[in-house]
């Protein structure tokens, strides 16, 4: 996608420059146990990611009407500050050590290898980076009204979000066999709101619109459906070098996925009991995950996955109508086809 390489760069830069001003306001104010957590937050901001969140509110300021690329990049940081909190979050919660391709920031923050000073210090570096989007979006050189339903929006979903988050961590600590129902639900107020409908609110809000189209919601939750499937795919099945962290980590987890829910329904008795003993198990060892998928892989559930990733971009799509815009529909493949 030309576009979002594109927008990647000038994001890139952006949260470049705007982490660098922060560092120096800092420095000049606070002690170096503070920078310390600051610093761990901005090298994490800025480790990489695909920017697909900032892209997008990108793109839906400009197809609202918006033409000042000084608010675009701005949506753009707001949204990738606020995705920065989430993974902090989602990472303490899970007990994930990698993102990224580098150090979980509550890991990284373990001084002395004290892992309770590590999620101590994570939980106030997520919340430096959830109240820097909202004070970078209240600065935006936009109309007040504008700015204030963006941020109301922008409040709303994050809560939505956290539902989601709720919900994932009742599936697979409390539920454990949750059912398809209760799994898209989660998908849809955890992955489709933070993914896609906050940043297309966002951008919207700040070029003037005071909602997002029923068709552009129905994009959004059909688009994010099918983005975490294919994330939950690449969680199990990719390499760590592609998705940024360890490939067991969704089995140690025992993350509950429309995946297990089918290898749950379909398994043999001895299928099943593997996938009882080691999924969820913390300390379960590289052979036992590769039990896992080796069943996983028998009773179909890849191309169980891929259909349904396939059928949600599918609706998505079709959500659009007719003359879609060209990034939304490339975005929505890039989401079922990608491989990190």
């Amino acid at each position: 996608m030309d576009e979002l390489v594109k927008h990647k760069k000038d994001i890139d830069d952006a949260l470049l420059a705007m982490c660098a001003e922060w560092r120096k306001d800092w420095s000049e104010q606070y002690t170096p146990a503070t920078l310390i957590v600051l610093d761990s937050l901005i090298e994490f901001v800025n480790r990489g990611g695909k920017r697909v969140r900032g892209a997008l509110a990108m793109e839906s300021y400009y197809l609202h009407g918006g033409t000042d690329k000084q608010v675009a990049l701005g949506a753009a940081c707001v949204i990738e500050l606020v995705q920065a909190y989430l993974l902090i979050m989602d990472d303490i919660q899970d007990q994930s050590t990698m993102r990224r391709g580098g150090k979980a920031v509550h890991v990284q923050l373990a001084a002395n290898e004290d892992a309770h000073y590590g999620v101590a210090q994570g939980l106030n570096a997520q919340m430096l980076a959830s109240h820097k989007a909202m004070s970078e979006l209240l600065m935006l050189p936009v109309e007040s009204r504008h700015t204030l339903k963006a941020a109301h929006l922008l409040s709303h979903d994050i809560g939505v979000t956290i539902v989601g988050q709720i919900n994932d961590l009742y599936n697979q600590t409390v539920a454990r066999n949750s059912d398809n129902e209760a799994i898209i639900n989660t998908m849809k107020w955890k992955t489709a709101y933070y993914t896609f409908v906050s940043p297309l609110e966002l951008g919207a809000c700040l070029a003037g619109a005071d909602a997002l189209s029923q068709r552009l919601q129905n994009y959004a939750i059909n688009a994010g459906i099918a983005f975490q499937i294919s994330d939950d795919m690449l969680g199990v099945f990719g390499k760590t070098f592609e998705v940024g962290k360890s490939w067991d980590d969704d089995i140690r987890e025992g993350k509950a996925t429309l995946m297990t829910a089918y290898a749950y329904q379909h398994a043999s008795a001895s299928q099943q009991k593997i996938l009882r003993r080691v999924l969820g198990n913390a300390k379960a060892t590289e052979a036992e995950c590769d039990e896992v998928r080796a069943v996983l892989e028998k009773v179909g559930v890849r191309v169980y996955a891929q259909e349904m990733a396939e059928q949600y971009a599918s609706a998505a799509e079709t959500a659009l109508g007719k003359n879609a815009e060209a990034f939304l529909v490339a975005l929505v493949h890039f989401a079922v086809n990608r491989k990190k």
